[in-house]
């Protein structure tokens, strides 16, 4: 078992890792437990770690940086060492400790690599690495857990991630239904599908909401991901992920009505189980990780033909700084519009559930998903008219669009 801290000004970082290689860099292996460091100066894949007996490690520097130690010695790119632990080690502004006797008492008995952030005394067992490589709706929110310094800012912060989750679980299933199984949800429900952002959406209609539609994708079925989230038995409240996220829902609804943690202790032991639930969410979750979500960027058309050269921006992972690929693509694909892909090179739009747009509070860009529709009279061809009140993955911050309610509308709408 290594037992490793990571120290920067960005970041304090507690790491417990049962067996197997531990890799430290600026971005996550797929293949590998990995700790995602803040800092310009480490490589995207910096160094490895590997616990041997006798209390040594093997450490390999896989980057450009050179690696050094508390006595003085370094390890430079390209470089292998055995070396005995404890570990002090330097990479740009990063502190790394790494031990073979536990950070945390209480958590010795855990066998899997799991993280916890310190903020001064305070400990909370967080996600780890299980969010970094989602859609960024999702990995942003985990990355933001570290802003926060006490026990009740992080709890408020934990369960806004759970509602993100809910909110992309549902949108992302609403948006890769077909028109005709969208349009049946409003029977299963009762009534209007629309009539579930009228006010506000809440927790619970969101898990409504994906129950329904997660029950058509299973009759449609016709790409891995519909079959993958047909399969998903929300419904079932007693096991699987549908306990789960009623749990959350539960624990959103108490705080939300002064039911919840009080004082600082029972903040910590909710942040505790929260996270833990969280965690097994997105295990089970873990398959989205398969399909990445585009933002297009730039749409060239060719002049010859009938496809275009097409920019996108791969909006997985938590951080900002989008990869940007370029496709010869169909040109019906919209400039500034998300789309999730399904199947290698073949996307599906997820406006009006899921879009992005400049955010007038921040000047930054943001990723939105439509959290009420209010009726706003009727158009010039007499139908009702909604405005989408819209809420972002990245920071709950509030925006309007009348555009969005008129789709909305046009899609949910059984009339």
């Amino acid at each position: 078992m290594l037992y490793v801290e990571v120290t920067n000004d960005r970041q304090r970082q507690q790491i417990q890792h049962g067996s197997g290689p531990l890799n430290f860099g600026r971005l996550a292996l797929e293949d590998t437990a990995s700790v995602v460091i803040d800092d310009a100066h480490v490589s995207r894949d910096q160094m490895r770690i590997e616990e041997l007996e006798g209390g040594r490690v093997q450490l390999d520097n896989r980057g450009r940086s050179t690696v050094f130690f508390q006595d003085g010695a370094r390890l430079g790119p390209s470089q292998s060492r055995e070396l005995p632990l404890p570990l002090h080690i330097t990479i740009g502004q990063t502190v790394i400790e790494v031990s073979s006797e536990s950070l945390d008492p209480s958590l010795s008995g855990d066998r899997r690599t799991i993280a916890v952030d310190s903020f001064k005394d305070v400990a909370f067992v967080t996600l780890g690495d299980t969010a970094h490589d989602f859609q960024f709706p999702i990995a942003v929110g985990y990355r933001q857990l570290n802003s926060f310094a006490t026990d009740a800012e992080r709890y408020k912060e934990v369960l806004r991630l759970a509602e993100n989750v809910l909110a992309f679980l549902g949108s992302l299933s609403l948006a890769v239904l077909d028109d005709e199984r969208r349009l049946h949800i409003s029977k299963a429900v009762g009534q209007p599908a629309i009539s579930s952002w009228q006010g506000g959406i809440s927790p619970g209609h969101w898990l409504q909401l994906a129950i329904h539609a997660t029950r058509g994708l299973g009759d449609q079925g016709d790409t891995s991901l519909t079959r993958q989230l047909g399969g998903l038995e929300l419904n079932r409240e007693n096991r699987g992920l549908g306990k789960l996220l009623r749990f959350l829902i539960r624990a959103k609804n108490d705080f939300k009505h002064d039911r919840g943690p009080s004082v600082e202790s029972e903040y910590k032991a909710a942040c505790l189980l929260i996270t833990g639930v969280l965690s097994q969410v997105l295990g089970t979750l873990r398959f989205l990780k398969e399909y990445r979500m585009y933002l297009v960027r730039d749409v060239n058309p060719h002049r010859r033909g009938e496809m275009a050269d097409v920019v996108f921006l791969r909006c997985m992972g938590s951080n900002p700084g989008f990869l940007t690929e370029q496709w010869v693509y169909s040109p019906s694909v919209r400039k500034g519009d998300l789309y999730i892909e399904v199947e290698p090179e073949r996307l599906i739009p997820l406006y009006p559930f899921i879009h992005a747009q400049t955010c007038e509070q921040c000047k930054a860009r943001e990723f939105y998903f439509v959290d009420r529709l209010d009726r706003q009279g009727s158009g010039d061809d007499g139908a009702k008219a909604y405005i989408a009140g819209l809420k972002s993955f990245d920071r709950g911050h509030t925006a309007k669009d009348a555009d969005v309610g008129c789709e909305m509308h046009e899609l949910l709408s059984d009339a």
